[in-house]
């Protein structure tokens, strides 16, 4: 996938386009840990989007919470203020 393509699948992650995000990473599960623009990834896009089905589905396969952005956040910070994210996200390892 090109860059622009991924960029365009961090716009869906964030929008909550869960089938196609997760189907996109099934054909290839390195996205799971891809980095885009800002080296953001799927994960931090699902986070900001408070997108809790995406999440876990991206945790499962594989997405690294503990990445972080060039500012240094990660998915935690960008999961602030939605409980059930935050604690999905201490829950996994």
């Amino acid at each position: 996938m090109d860059d622009a393509a991924f960029n365009s699948l961090l716009g869906k992650a964030y929008w909550g386009q869960t089938v196609e995000v997760l189907a996109a990473v099934d054909q290839d599960v390195a996205l799971a840990k891809r980095s885009g623009r800002g080296c953001e990834t799927l994960l931090h896009h699902a986070c900001m989007g408070r997108r809790l089905e995406l999440v876990k589905g991206l945790l499962v396969r594989g997405a690294d919470k503990f990445a972080r952005n060039d500012k240094g956040s990660d998915a935690l910070k960008f999961a602030e203020g939605d409980a059930e994210l935050v604690t999905l996200l201490g829950e996994k390892g």
